[in-house]
């Protein structure tokens, strides 16, 4: 039948039988449910078998053995298993994944790991288009388990649950039964009761056991030829062991000496701080007497500093004085030499005057003589030739007169000047030598 929606169950027709199923024991391992979605011709189909023998019937095509495939499929089997070339021809036409669910029963003591999963435990295979495929676990409140390795969990399952989906006996395929039908002979036959029977896989059991016990032997005989080098070996680091216990025991001993010398050493320093203690308390005393000098020191010091600042003051003062009188002393010094000059031409000047002087003096004497003599020589000169004599005689004493007088003057003004500029010069040095001894001072 079909749900609304066009989601195929066959749970309708089993209502009845699964009521009368709950006086049958539900085992672990037991299928209680499957969903198939997207998987070969089924969109969604949930099918839920009772727990008694279950019969799948329809028509030819109408996908009875998918829902075999879907079981195997969901229990990781193989495309080889399967009889399919690709796992990927197992999806939905026109989809692009498909997965399939299977729901065990987990009750009972024999259940896997019912702590986590509870009584019910579902597997989910998804298939993709691009090949991959997943494995998913959820408990029975529909809970994701997280899982590490899917794969060897889904194995451990399997092994709990003793179902073995490569197993013809417990899961016949129906390629596998027409093959045996059709073909049955002594060696397929035979091959299949092997495979029924276990006894397959008890030879690769046994065949690998036998590998181990090989070289598990060959690492005996390897070991045994060690053995005595081992025992060589052993003897050498029980020595090595031994001795290292008496160092132990020696270092033990070391750290109980240490530990009375740091216990002596710590006596000792506590007398030594209390002397230390009384030491540091005359040291305090005297500390605060420094202290206190050298606040005065400090105060006497900051003192100085202003005396300091002030004569700093007073210099830069007496510096632009210096200056001062320096370009004084430079200009006056200037006007000197000038007025030295000025005297030395006064000087020759006078010399000139004196010259001319004398000059004078000897023509007035040349004049007087030739006037004797003109006297003796003419008696009969005139008055007026005399007097004009006369008046020439007197002008050229007055001449003589003024320039003496103009010499003399000109002689003192030089020296009254060249006296003043001493004057000022001797004032000058005066001043700087008291400078000199004010800075020093």
């Amino acid at each position: 039948m079909k749900r609304p929606g066009g989601i195929e169950d066959t749970r309708v027709d089993s209502k009845i039988l699964r009521c009368q199923d709950e006086t049958w024991e539900c085992l672990p391992g037991m299928i209680d449910k499957v969903v198939l979605r997207h998987f070969m011709c089924h969109q969604e189909f949930i099918y839920s078998p009772t727990r008694r023998v279950n019969f799948l019937a329809g028509q030819n095509g109408s996908g009875k053995s998918a829902v075999l495939t879907g079981v195997l499929f969901c229990l990781g089997a193989k495309a080889k298993d399967l009889g399919k070339s690709s796992l990927r021809d197992l999806i939905r036409e026109g989809s692009s994944s498909c997965s399939v669910e299977v729901s065990l029963c987990n009750r009972g003591e024999n259940g896997y790991r019912t702590e986590e999963f509870g009584p019910l435990l579902v597997v989910i295979r998804t298939l993709s288009r691009s090949g991959g495929s997943t494995y998913k676990f959820k408990d029975s409140r529909g809970h994701l388990v997280p899982i590490k390795k899917p794969s060897r969990e889904l194995t451990r399952i399997l092994s709990a649950f003793s179902i073995q989906i490569t197993n013809p006996v417990t899961i016949l395929m129906q390629e596998t039964a027409k093959t045996l039908l059709k073909d049955a002979t002594e060696k397929k036959l035979y091959t299949f009761f092997m495979l029924a029977s276990q006894l397959e896989d008890c030879k690769k059991f046994y065949s690998s056991a036998n590998e181990k016990k090989l070289e598990a032997e060959t690492r005996l005989e390897e070991k045994v030829g060690y053995k005595e080098s081992l025992e060589k070996e052993y003897k050498k680091w029980k020595k090595e062991y031994d001795f290292l216990q008496s160092i132990e025991s020696r270092r033990k001993d070391i750290k109980n000496m240490k530990a009375e010398l740091a216990w002596s050493i710590v006596k000792e320093l506590e007398g030594h701080e209390k002397t230390l203690e009384r030491t540091s308390e005359g040291l305090n005393a005297k500390t605060q007497k420094y202290d206190k000098l050298i606040e005065d020191r400090e105060e006497t010091a900051r003192e100085l500093k202003l005396k300091k600042s002030e004569k700093d003051k007073e210099l830069t003062h007496f510096k632009e004085i210096e200056s001062s009188l320096q370009a004084e002393k430079a200009s006056a010094k200037e006007v000197l030499l000038k007025a030295e000059a000025g005297l030395k031409t006064s000087s020759r000047k006078r010399e000139d005057f004196n010259r001319r002087a004398r000059d004078l003096d000897r023509e007035i004497s040349d004049l007087k003589t030739l006037v004797q003599r003109l006297k003796a020589q003419d008696v009969s000169e005139t008055q007026e030739k005399r007097k004009s004599r006369e008046a020439a005689k007197e002008a050229l004493n007055d001449a003589i007169a003024a320039a003496n007088r103009s010499i003399e003057k000109t002689i003192e003004g030089i020296e009254d000047r060249a006296r003043e500029k001493r004057h000022e010069m001797s004032a000058n040095k005066s001043k700087m030598e008291a400078l000199k001894r004010r800075l020093k001072a």
